[in-house]
């Protein structure tokens, strides 16, 4: 406490503004990484409302069939028959 020109004795304001000035930037900072995480956060739901608007586009499966001589000849005696009738 510092006596002033009035006598009324005055406190010093030293500690309470470096207190707020800590309290600022502290607060500057978790400021700062929430919004990085907004960021964050908005690319990746705007990367899903992209992938959802994109049709997809499926290729079909690939089948490998292997036809045995039996259904070769079965087909054949079958497409004979149509042709003799």
């Amino acid at each position: 406490m510092v006596p002033n020109k009035s006598g009324v004795r005055k406190t010093s304001t030293k500690p309470v503004t470096t207190n707020l000035k800590k309290l600022v930037n502290k607060a500057k900072t978790q400021t700062d990484s929430m919004n990085e995480n907004i960021d964050v956060m908005r690319s990746i739901m705007l990367q899903q409302k992209t992938e959802t608007l994109k049709p997809k586009v499926v290729s079909p499966p690939v089948q490998t069939t292997h036809t045995s001589d039996k259904e070769i000849e079965e087909v054949e005696n079958m497409m004979n028959g149509i042709l003799q009738s």
